[in-house]
Formats: structure tokens, C-alpha cells, sequence
């Protein structure tokens, strides 16, 4: 995903893009342990944390355009990680 987001957004520098791409990372990395910590194997932490994944970079607005998002999912904007790099990097 982030070579498609690295490319998808304009140029503004390494060391900015290289920065929000590395607080992406430790982000989506805190988000997965939180959810693992409520599993008990492997498998049950990758079956829930696969729909939030895709769900943040599908709404991300990278894929799908932030407006054209119906009314009632206008609230994953403002806890979506993905959402918030984009902006950073725009």
C-alpha cells in the first residue's frame, strides 16, 4: 500500500514523505497488538484485524473519494490512520 500511496500523491519531499509513512507504520502496528491482545492465536488476530485493514485503505481517500462517502461513514475519516497521511502528504 505505500508504494501505491507513494505514488499516488504529489512529491513534497523525502524526508516528510518518509516520516508520515513511518508514523503509518508504527500506528497500524499498535492497532494490530491491540486487537491481538484479545485473541488467542495467530489466526483469530489476523481474521479480525483484515476488514479494519481494508476498511481504512479502501476509505482512506486515496481509493474512494472522502466525498462521495455516504453520510453514515463519514465517522471512519477521523479514526483512519491512512486517511490522515494522505492529508499529510497532500
Amino acid at each position: 500500500m505505500m508504494l501505491v500511496s507513494y505514488w499516488g500523491v504529489p512529491l513534497i519531499g523525502f524526508g516528510k514523505t518518509l516520516l508520515a509513512f513511518v508514523v503509518l507504520a508504527q500506528v497500524c502496528i499498535g492497532f494490530a497488538q491491540f486487537i491481538s491482545a484479545f485473541c488467542d492465536e495467530f489466526s483469530q488476530a489476523l481474521t479480525l484485524i483484515t476488514p479494519f485493514n481494508l476498511m481504512f485503505y479502501l476509505l482512506g481517500g486515496l481509493m474512494i473519494n472522502v466525498k462521495t462517502i455516504p453520510k453514515w461513514l463519514v465517522w471512519i475519516e477521523f479514526v483512519n490512520p491512512v486517511f490522515y497521511t494522505i492529508d499529510a502528504l497532500a
